[in-house]
């Protein structure tokens, strides 16, 4: 049988000395830590094959989705204030019709380009996975 000595964080712990909870040293997280950044930093070429309709589309659409971004948070900044500072009550006919157009203009835009863009993020994404599934194997 082989002797180990044991930690004496374990010792004093069991002695009611101390309060020990096992895990990692600095090392092993520092370790861990450096693995975790260099396989982020690691660069990854993906290809993805499209007409050049299919990304003039997909540029257009990004385009488009973060023009959407920018004016939902414009919207929402300006309902907060006018609801914040008592200006507009949250019965208010106004808040209630600029939100009413809001939705059918976010659900427009969604139903628009939504499905093409969200096709391009499936394949995008399928082909990272594929990419990164190659690397480790390659590792």
């Amino acid at each position: 049988m082989i002797y180990q000595e044991e930690d004496y964080r374990a010792v004093n712990a069991r002695e009611g000395k101390a309060l020990f909870i096992p895990g990692k040293t600095d090392e092993q997280m520092k370790s861990e830590y450096e693995q975790r950044e260099a396989k982020a930093n690691t660069p990854l070429t993906v290809e993805l094959t499209m007409t050049n309709r299919e990304a003039d589309r997909l540029c257009d659409a990004l385009d488009e989705v973060l023009y959407t971004y920018k004016r939902a948070a414009t919207l929402f900044d300006f309902m907060y204030e006018a609801l914040a500072s008592g200006y507009f009550g949250a019965d208010h006919p106004g808040i209630l019709a600029l939100c009413e157009v809001s939705g059918k203009a976010f659900s427009a835009a969604a139903e628009g380009d939504g499905d093409f863009v969200e096709r391009m993020n499936r394949d995008f994404k399928l082909e990272v996975i594929a990419k990164q599934r190659e690397q480790e194997q390659a590792a």
